[in-house]
């Protein structure tokens, strides 16, 4: 198989296993009586596990010279938790197995964009990157409508969804057993990184407003959990159909992005605007959370999300050095994984201590996501100034 196209085998299952299981894990544990501190502990050791385990993940990359051997082992790992997962009643349980499943499932991440960059050329690196991320955003909706028909045929939509995550990640590793790495530098993580990452301007404040805007923005994620199984009491496949429009709109963004041939500068302000314009989704589940405003906001999410995500790959790629390139990468992940910790655990936190523990729970979350507006609104607007390192 043309290594291009291994990228995107695993990319398409990778993304089957997120899409069948990501958007109904907070959901699920709320299912089995998870409280708003759970929910937010849940998101918050997702993130943390999930971005502060690739230092290591990524730095053994680099001092090995190897990506292959991480992606396989990660998700084969990954995979083998799910059915312990399904096995527990226990919220507490569930929590701790998914924080595990997290830690393996991140060997992938920093290999992986590094090998995208380790088997591309310069002039076809962003090109293979909107191609890759479109593959994503194909095997997420295939596998999210997938969960939301089984749910409405009468079937648990939570365990198949959550075998087809396991199957998935199997299906991952098995893609790129035979792939032939080309030989990359290896490198040993030394103490001098760090002077070379505070040195690195456009790479230094990247990690600066990423880290901060990623702070506010996840203010809000474990409020969403509770917004639609507790506020505006969603089933599963209402929960399925969102994701799946989101998804639908991903996709027309990463054909239309694929088209326009758009060079760095462009992605990096469209980076910006994206991020600015992630303001509305706060306001909107916390001011009018109904079904027809939810679908509106998750068709804006699904447009902007494939922009954020592409650019800030080839952003990253850009301006790191290609020595140490998974650890460079890795760092800015772990940065946002302890950001996206402190969030969710501030959010979920915030909203027990104004409820009071009393029922109404929509009273006391308007003023966290008024927060997690704010935050984004600023510090999205601040990314405008990582274009000048582009230009």
């Amino acid at each position: 198989m043309k290594r291009t196209k291994a990228l995107y085998a695993n990319s398409l299952a990778s993304s089957m296993a997120m899409g069948s299981s990501q958007p109904f894990i907070a959901v699920y544990a709320a299912q089995l009586g998870a409280t708003p501190t759970e929910i937010g502990f849940l998101h918050a050791t997702m993130n943390l596990t999930t971005n502060a385990a690739q230092l290591i993940w990524g730095s053994f990359s680099d001092a090995v010279g190897r990506r292959v051997p991480f992606l396989v082992i990660g998700s084969l790992l990954s995979a083998a938790l799910w059915p312990f997962a399904l096995m527990t009643a226990s919220p507490g349980t569930f929590v701790l197995l998914m924080t595990v499943k997290f830690a393996f499932y991140s060997m992938t991440l920093p290999t992986f964009t590094a090998l995208i960059a380790d088997v591309t050329e310069p002039d076809e690196r962003t090109r293979e990157t909107v191609r890759i991320n479109t593959w994503s955003v194909v095997g997420a909706a295939l596998a999210t409508s997938l969960v939301a028909a089984v749910h409405s045929m009468g079937l648990n939509g939570y365990l198949v969804g959550f075998a087809v995550a396991m199957v998935a990640e199997l299906a991952s590793a098995l893609v790129l057993l035979g792939f032939r790495e080309q030989r990359v530098a290896k490198r040993w993580p030394s103490l001098s990184m760090v002077n070379e990452i505070t040195a690195n301007a456009p790479y230094f404040q990247f990690l600066l407003l990423n880290t901060l805007y990623i702070l506010f923005m996840s203010i809000a994620w474990p409020l969403f959990t509770i917004t639609v199984t507790r506020v505006a009491k969603l089933d599963l496949a209402v929960i399925a159909a969102l994701n799946v429009v989101s998804d639908l709109a991903s996709m027309a963004a990463m054909y239309a992005v694929s088209r326009a041939q758009l060079g760095l500068v462009r992605f990096v302000e469209l980076q910006a605007l994206s991020r600015v314009a992630f303001t509305a989704v706060p306001l909107a589940y916390g001011l009018v959370p109904n079904v027809p405003v939810l679908v509106a906001i998750n068709v804006m999410t699904g447009l902007i999300n494939p922009l954020v995500n592409t650019a800030r790959t080839v952003y990253l790629l850009a301006v790191v050095p290609v020595e140490g390139r998974a650890t460079y990468i890795a760092v800015a992940n772990v940065l946002q994984g302890l950001s996206s910790f402190a969030g969710s655990m501030i959010g979920g936190l915030l909203v027990d201590a104004l409820s009071g523990g009393s029922e109404d729970v929509a009273s006391a979350m308007i003023p966290v996501y008024l927060l997690s507006a704010a935050g984004r609104l600023a510090f999205g607007l601040l990314h405008f100034r990582l274009a000048k390192y582009v230009r």
